[in-house]
């Protein structure tokens, strides 16, 4: 993830992760800041990402949903919301498992 510069421990599947970003996000006006952001190769999914985190499910702590051979999943701490697109490969507790070390990275800055 670029932009802040973050120590993941490792794990497998990670060539399963197409996007994913930490963002600061503002409920009441749905606006999002993204912080840090890592992008396979394909420049489209940033702006995907975005329509996403306009859409973050409000009264959740964790979300996905698959959608053409995608599945996008999101981890929510207000303000903050971690958020990935993943290869449908790869295990949603995998992906939750993702987020949830980006998290963890944040929370020791």
């Amino acid at each position: 993830i670029s932009g802040l510069y973050l120590q993941i421990p490792m794990m497998s599947g990670l060539d399963l992760v197409r996007y994913a970003c930490i963002a600061h996000h503002n409920r009441d006006s749905s606006e999002s800041t993204i912080l840090a952001e890592f992008n396979s190769a394909d420049s489209s999914l940033q702006d995907l990402a975005h329509q996403c985190l306009r859409k973050a499910p409000p009264h959740h702590s964790m979300f996905s949903h698959s959608y053409r051979n995608q599945t996008y999943t999101f981890l929510l701490d207000d303000p903050f919301v971690y958020f990935g697109i993943f290869d449908p490969k790869m295990p949603k507790s995998d992906q939750i498992a993702f987020l949830g070390r980006l998290k963890e990275a944040l929370n020791r800055l």
